[in-house]
């Protein structure tokens, strides 16, 4: 901004005129004018009379005249703070003229300008790095903060309509949300011209938490509700059930991506390659997370968007040593889940604790019908804990897999019994547990009485003649 006009002189200008101009430094000698042009003519007489004086001096007295330092020398006036130095281009060169304002009628030194070397430059050009305010307004790109800024230029993982309220006005506003990376932008968009007309928030998910849809104190219906790091509360809801569970799951599973990567890092171990594949779509009806170990930290985090999923059909986590504590997580969350139909734990070493773990959250889960735990040494008294609570459950087993999982003699006499008048099973494998001919009779008592099983596996046992002609009547 151009400071404003002062009434300035330069050499030979008329009183009242205005100039822009100002003197970049002060010069180190100064050729100077008043408006009163016989103080400098009297200013010379004084200086000739001194000159021509000492001459007068040297010739009447001695050859040699030792300078006095006594004498007063010439000096010139002192620039004050109530001064303003101006340069004066001439044909002569650049001159430096003083005005003092008081001799202008310039009341006060404060009227005029301070120099362009020394005032404030205010940068008209807002930072890049303003804090998010997650707010209604607009926002510019100059507004987002840096992981706004790193995101907002990347194609979207979900995007799709969806009624907000507004922060100030508690009205309902149809915005368009994109998920880009870990920031939830919402926009103004013209539905004509199918253009985003206008930023109007955005919402970083680190930290943050998703709720499910239910009615809230102070909101005219029900709806989803994402609370913030700065404990702010973004409500919104689509137009069906279908739309708030696509983006209940799909907040929900970027927020266990973030938790899980800070864990990852923290702790110095290694990502699931498998899980993190699933974060990237969790709109799946099969995850598969076999033939990789699998940390307490993966565990919980998929516990986390297992609870929220609606689509998933098939859970499959074989071969991945997984331990207690990861098994008891994972039978917490699918008490809760109430779309998973087939769970695959072969080959994680279960025993008959981890089998018992399995009972309760058999007696609690309404959906699982197929269940798959071969090479899990659970023995006799694991395999008779999971049938005891198979026979209770609203829900019956169609499918049950013990394969090498050491039942025995007793392990299958007790599983038959308890599955003698279960009308829904229809297949049981029980290959390669080392019974013999008293557990080949009892298999042969329950198919006499069960005839829902169309499939029975029994391979790799030590079944000799005589259980043979037990089976084959009941086959």
């Amino acid at each position: 901004i151009p400071p404003p006009k002062t009434m300035i002189g330069f050499e030979n200008d008329q009183p009242g005129q205005f100039h822009d101009e100002f003197a970049p430094t002060t010069p180190s000698t100064a050729f100077f004018t008043s408006s009163r042009r016989k103080r400098n003519q009297q200013l010379k007489t004084d200086v000739s009379r001194a000159a021509d004086s000492m001459s007068n001096s040297e010739s009447e007295h001695s050859p040699t005249l030792e300078p006095n330092n006594n004498l007063p020398s010439p000096t010139l006036p002192t620039i004050s703070p109530t001064t303003s130095l101006q340069k004066s281009p001439n044909s002569n060169g650049i001159k430096w003229v003083i005005h003092d304002p008081r001799k202008r009628n310039i009341n006060k030194a404060s009227d005029l300008p301070l120099s362009p070397i020394t005032s404030p430059i205010t940068s008209p050009i807002t930072s890049p790095l303003t804090s998010p305010r997650n707010s209604d307004e607009s926002q510019s790109s100059a507004n987002l903060d840096i992981a706004a800024l790193n995101n907002a230029d990347q194609m979207p993982t979900a995007e799709g309509f969806m009624w907000k309220v507004g922060r100030t006005r508690k009205n309902w506003k149809r915005r368009w949300f994109e998920l880009k990376g870990d920031i939830l932008f919402y926009h103004k968009k013209n539905l004509e011209t199918n253009v985003l007309v206008k930023l109007k928030g955005y919402v970083n998910l680190n930290s943050s938490i998703i709720e499910e849809v239910k009615t809230r104190k102070g909101v005219s219906r029900p709806c989803l509700a994402l609370v913030t790091a700065q404990e702010r509360k973004l409500y919104f809801v689509g137009d069906t059930q279908e739309q708030n569970d696509f983006w209940y799951l799909i907040l929900g599973s970027k927020i266990a991506e973030i938790i899980y990567r800070d864990k990852v890092r923290s702790s110095g171990s290694k990502e699931c390659q498998n899980l993190m594949q699933y974060f990237a779509n969790p709109r799946v009806d099969k995850l598969s997370l076999d033939d990789e170990p699998i940390q307490i930290e993966a565990t919980v985090t998929l516990c986390h968007t297992l609870r929220l999923h609606t689509t998933l059909r098939v859970l499959s986590i074989q071969s991945a040593e997984m331990s207690s504590t990861s098994l008891s997580v994972l039978c917490e969350a699918l008490k809760e889940n109430n779309s998973i139909t087939t769970l695959h734990l072969e080959n994680n070493g279960f025993g008959t604790t981890e089998a018992a773990m399995i009972k309760q959250c058999l007696d609690v889960n309404k959906t699982l019908n197929e269940i798959y735990l071969d090479k899990n040494p659970i023995e006799a008294l694991g395999v008779f804990q999971i049938a005891c609570c198979i026979s209770k459950r609203p829900i019956s087993l169609v499918t049950l897999s013990l394969n090498h999982t050491k039942l025995g003699e007793e392990g299958t006499r007790n599983i038959c019994r308890i599955l003698n008048t279960q009308k829904d099973l229809t297949s049981l494998f029980l290959n390669g547990n080392d019974f013999q001919n008293n557990g080949a009779r009892e298999i042969a008592l329950m198919l006499s009485n069960n005839n829902s099983l169309t499939s029975i596996g029994l391979n790799s046992n030590r079944i000799s003649e005589d259980g043979l002609l037990a089976l084959v009547p009941t086959l």
